[in-house]
């Protein structure tokens, strides 16, 4: 994995739940990959103004392909996030973001 290519902040969560129904690509640090479906984005109890709180749920057609682990994912609207995911299930995955929203 370069670093020089990973988005330097993660999208904010209105940018992930317009995502919902797409699909978005994970490799790990060998350059395996595939692509995952957005199925749903959901907030978390601790979301408010200044803090966001949200799991990106995935959906994959085959079971038991990713370990759980950190992941290059890559979508043209998110660009390249290095992030943790882990199994719910043999074929659905999730990523939880809890981070103070950034003001500018």
């Amino acid at each position: 994995m370069n670093n020089q290519e990973l988005t330097s902040v993660i999208p904010p969560y209105q940018i992930f739940k317009k995502l919902i129904g797409q699909t978005i690509n994970i490799e790990d640090t060998d350059g395996n990959a595939i692509e995952l479906k957005i199925d749903e984005v959901i907030s978390g109890s601790a979301h408010s103004e200044n803090y966001e709180s949200f799991t990106t749920r995935l959906k994959d057609s085959l079971p038991n392909r990713i370990p759980q682990g950190c992941y290059t994912f890559s979508h043209p609207t998110i660009g390249k996030q290095w992030l943790f995911c882990s199994a719910t299930s043999s074929t659905q995955y999730e990523i939880v973001i809890n981070r103070e929203v950034e003001t500018q």
